[in-house]
């Protein structure tokens, strides 16, 4: 008899009348692009079918808006569209029919809905305030308010009838019923405020329509935040939230507990950053079950099978949810299930999924490369004649291309100049923050092992040994070479150009100058402030990290810029044995004094030299990474694998 590695999190769990095949569930998560009429497109149906196949136990789809007047973006589900039921259809049987529970998350934006997309173009709230948007929210009449309840119901049965199997109402981050139950929004002097049981009031109104619509029989999830994260503002506390739970309890069939809504901060702890510790969460959902009799859910960058498999054993939750570990891996819970946690693509909790979201409306995974493309960019089946593959350069993209062109039946060999594979992220293992970058590199390293790829270590690929070798295909991925700047001084022992500063941080002095407020030097101040050591960074731009994606600056921002010095607007004109010379933005004379001087982020040259010398050694040639456009690990990775997939 077969015996699961991780027994607890590979147990069913029944809620209500379902019985879940596992304890790993797929939380809810939006949708960056929509297709025609606002109506979900095969490409978005694909998405959440990824998750269904992966194993996980309930599939949820995000951010589906119950009334017209809720839309907090343009890119939501609307469930009152008389349109929206036949393009619901297919997506919920495309998780059933893979084992998964189909699910779908409703909610309302309330005083979070943008005025330029509602159907009235007001917002609407429990109380006037004044939104963070800068728009200016109006007060719900109870009239209006129990229409807003019962279109929950009626959305619940939209989605019924379209065949998902339970409902997860959203109270939670700040949406319309969260408003309702923090006193930060809620200023009502009527039967919906002041009291707790009156700020409980409409959440509890809206459970009763969706029993009302879709009978007893109905799973609901109430997805709510464990605690405001505003304390001193005057939000909720997690002893609030353990009181809600208990209003909750024996009214609903799961109660999931997130975290945050009630100040700017909260986002980077609702979806912790690379700065947090794994589950840092766990803890308000632990304290709520010990008060609730109904099955609890945690979520929270939840991404490492041991500590989840000791979350459900020690009785801290009943169910893990995951977004961003099954987007870096859609099938981690397959994975778990059989036993084979060293081959989960590690989540790098860096934002890039949800910072293009919100920037281009696109989609994308730092370690995934068939994220936003699961129609088209899954590994076809395998050729039936195999061509002999050259790759020259063995960091992420050069991996990535051996071990996607080897699944696809090529011949693949990979030689790495150097003594080990990891390119550009091999700093990764000096920095405790960066340990997921660090256990990517491992797992391509035992992917490319597992693929069959001949790898040759201490052999640079020159147009001789490519005679020699004869491949049908080469493929440069020979990286990119540090922009030096002329500056007087750069010639001094303590200066240290970016790449390398990782590796010898322990004999950086304690005062070190930064030069270049990019994403890499601010990342390595962080690292340093963290050793104790005292950064500045010099940036000539008026901000710093102008290149990281808006979630993660706002991690940084809110967790970590305290620790650095930042001399913005400033131009450094030389290093000194004492320090930097510079200039700030008024012309003035600058001297910062240091011990140790980092050129973090003057930028990377793509190496043509040895790409040129390669384009003919090979029938067929092609050149990703940085050696073709210098960029981040996730560029590098798609480049890889489409240039492969394409062989």
């Amino acid at each position: 008899m077969f015996q699961p590695r991780y027994p607890h999190l590979c147990s069913p769990l029944k809620v209500g009348p379902l019985t879940l095949r596992n304890r790993m569930a797929s939380a809810p998560t939006s949708l960056a692009t929509l297709g025609p009429g606002g109506h979900p497109s095969l490409e978005n149906i694909a998405y959440y079918e990824l998750r269904a196949k992966g194993g996980a136990c309930i599939v949820t789809m995000g951010d589906v808006i119950v009334h017209g007047t809720g839309l907090a973006h343009p890119e939501a589900v609307l469930l009152t569209d008389p349109d929206v039921l036949p393009a619901l259809v297919p997506l919920a049987e495309a998780i059933r029919r893979h084992g998964a529970v189909a699910s779908i998350e409703i909610d309302h934006g309330g005083g979070k809905a943008n005025p330029m997309f509602t159907s009235d173009h007001v917002s609407h709230g429990p109380s006037a305030i004044r939104a963070a948007g800068g728009y200016d929210v109006e007060p719900m009449s109870v009239d209006f308010l129990h229409e807003i309840a019962d279109a929950y119901g009626k959305g619940a049965a939209v989605a019924k009838l379209a065949g998902f199997q339970m409902v997860t109402l959203h109270a939670g981050h700040g949406w319309l019923i969260h408003q309702f139950l923090s006193p930060l929004t809620n200023h009502r002097e009527d039967e919906y405020g002041g009291s707790f049981e009156n700020r409980c009031r409409f959440m509890l109104e809206v459970i009763g329509r969706i029993r009302a619509h879709c009978g007893p029989d109905f799973p609901i999830e109430v997805r709510m935040s464990g605690t405001e994260l505003a304390d001193e503002q005057g939000g909720y506390t997690l002893a609030d939230g353990v009181e809600i739970a208990k209003v909750l309890d024996g009214k609903v069939d799961l109660i999931h507990v997130s975290t945050g809504g009630g100040h700017p901060s909260g986002g980077t702890v609702m979806h912790p950053s690379m700065f947090l510790p794994h589950g840092c969460n766990v803890y308000l959902a632990a304290e709520i079950k010990k008060h609730v009799s109904t099955p609890v859910a945690t979520v929270g960058s939840l991404s490492e099978p041991d500590k989840m498999e000791q979350i459900i054993a020690s009785g801290q939750a009943d169910l893990v949810c995951m977004a961003r570990a099954l987007i870096a891996d859609p099938y981690l819970p397959q994975k778990v299930m059989e036993g084979r946690p060293e081959d989960i693509r590690p989540c790098q909790r860096c934002y890039n999924c949800q910072g293009g979201m919100f920037v281009t409306r696109n989609m994308r995974c730092a370690v995934d490369p068939v994220i936003g493309n699961e129609l088209r960019g899954q590994i076809p089946v395998p050729l039936t004649r195999p061509r002999k593959v050259l790759i020259a350069g063995g960091g992420p993209a050069g991996m990535v291309a051996a071990v996607t062109a080897a699944k696809r039946g090529h011949d693949v060999t990979l030689c790495e100049a150097s003594d080990s594979l990891g390119g550009a992220i091999r700093y990764a293992k000096h920095v405790p923050f960066k340990k997921y970058l660090d256990d990517y590199l491992h797992y391509l390293i035992r992917q490319v092992g597992r693929a069959g790829v001949q790898v040759r270590l201490g052999a640079r690929v020159t147009p001789d040994l490519a005679e020699a070798l004869a491949p049908d295909v080469l493929i440069a991925a020979v990286g990119a070479r540090p922009i030096v700047p002329k500056l007087p001084g750069m010639d001094l022992p303590h200066v240290v150009m970016g790449g390398k500063a990782h590796e010898v941080i322990g004999t950086l002095g304690q005062r070190v100058a930064i030069i270049g407020g990019g994403l890499v030097g601010t990342e390595l101040a962080i690292h340093l402030a963290d050793l104790g050591k005292r950064p500045v960074v010099l940036e000539m731009r008026s901000d710093y990290a102008v290149d990281s994606n808006p979630q993660h600056k706002n991690a940084i921002h809110w967790q970590k810029e305290h620790l650095i010095d930042f001399r913005l607007n400033t131009r450094v004109t030389a290093v000194t044995p004492e320090g930097l010379e510079a200039v700030d933005q008024a012309g003035q004379p600058v001297f910062v004094p240091a011990d140790s001087v980092v050129v973090a982020a003057v930028g990377y040259r793509a190496d043509e030299t040895q790409v040129e010398a390669l384009r003919f050694t090979a029938p067929e040639f092609h050149w990703i990474g940085d050696c073709c456009r210098p960029g981040k690990v996730g560029d590098a990775v798609r480049m890889g694998y489409y240039t492969a997939l394409d062989l």
